[in-house]
């Protein structure tokens, strides 16, 4: 039943509410049912949605499957794009931001708020042909060769950061072969970004997000330390220590580095000071895109210390002491 078959000239009847308090009252896996449904119908007429009809793997290859595991204003999307270099790469670009609306839904658990999030997720990194053309739609999609008869021939990188443990516990079972590149930032660097952005999360709320993943990769890293690697933005933000760390990622990946575009990058995305400028007359300072992640050739990724009261470091060295000394951050505050 549409909606213009609900309401008539002369008023509605309280059967026609009712069909209607039934459709907004919908959930996303109920949702995700009906659009099944409506998927098996057009497969029918439309074979090309048939997942069947797409090209297996070239013999021989095995597409990586890789989730970049982030947090707001932690780096992800400069650490995305240096993962994302290999020519032979698909990249997803937050898809959970979907769900964003559907965080607080009446009547449904967090559990099955999880389980919609990593089926979403699961079905993308499957190469399910109407969640990937969804996802094409919502603009997720970073590059325009992700077409859905090329998935299975491509590796593919989701950059997400609004996955719950819940989430993240549900999608590896979901993806055994799934690796997660689980991406940290200095708490005291996080906050101080978030807070430029107009966001009001609390170093508490940050770092209970990070524990709560620990918990599920710490097991995941035990039992398998071949799908699980941690690095730190710091690491691959500094220059001196950034082709190193890529390697390691790359190999992980079990990829090799792409040597020549990261070359490309470096020079694309890394301004260089005109020295002899600056001495003639100050230069006048850009408006800064705190979105871009292009970079000065000064970039100073612990510009927090000179941003950050006290009162505002004591604060968030207390809150996440245990996470800062996990990950080798050192204290500014004495403890």
């Amino acid at each position: 039943m549409g909606l213009g078959s609900l309401f008539g000239r002369r008023g509605t009847s309280p059967a026609r509410l009712a069909a209607l308090a039934v459709l907004v009252a919908a959930s996303f896996l109920g949702l995700l049912q009906l659009v099944r449904q409506s998927e098996m119908i057009q497969r029918r007429s439309n074979p090309v949605l048939d997942p069947t009809d797409l090209p297996a793997a070239t013999e021989g290859f095995h597409p990586q499957r890789v989730l970049l595991l982030a947090y707001m204003r932690s780096g992800s999307s400069f650490t995305a794009e240096l993962l994302t270099l290999h020519p032979d790469f698909n990249y997803l670009f937050e898809p959970l931001w979907r769900f964003n609306d559907r965080q607080l839904v009446p009547g449904y658990s967090s559990g099955e708020m999880d389980e919609s999030r990593a089926s979403y997720l699961s079905a993308l990194y499957d190469c399910d042909p109407l969640m990937t053309v969804e996802a094409l739609k919502d603009g997720f999609v970073d590059r325009v060769r992700f077409l859905v008869a090329e998935c299975r021939q491509r590796h593919l990188l989701a950059k997400v950061i609004r996955a719950s443990g819940g989430t993240l516990r549900r999608l590896l079972e979901k993806q055994p072969r799934l690796k997660v590149i689980h991406l940290v930032r200095d708490p005291r660097a996080t906050v101080s970004s978030r807070s430029e952005v107009g966001a009001k999360d609390s170093a508490a709320l940050y770092c209970a997000e990070i524990r709560q993943h620990l918990n599920v990769t710490g097991p995941l890293a035990a039992s398998d330390p071949r799908r699980y690697a941690l690095v730190r933005y710091e690491d691959l933000a500094d220059r001196s220590t950034q082709r190193s760390k890529l390697r390691r990622l790359y190999h992980f990946m079990d990829l090799p580095m792409p040597e020549d575009a990261l070359d490309q990058y470096i020079a694309s995305h890394y301004q260089p000071i005109d020295k002899s400028r600056l001495r003639r007359r100050p230069q006048r300072k850009a408006k800064k895109d705190n979105f871009d992640t292009k970079k000065r050739s000064d970039f100073n990724p612990n510009s927090w210390k000179d941003k950050l009261s006290d009162e505002r470091l004591r604060e968030i060295e207390f809150e996440c002491g245990d996470v800062m000394k996990r990950f080798g951050y050192e204290f500014t505050q004495p403890t």
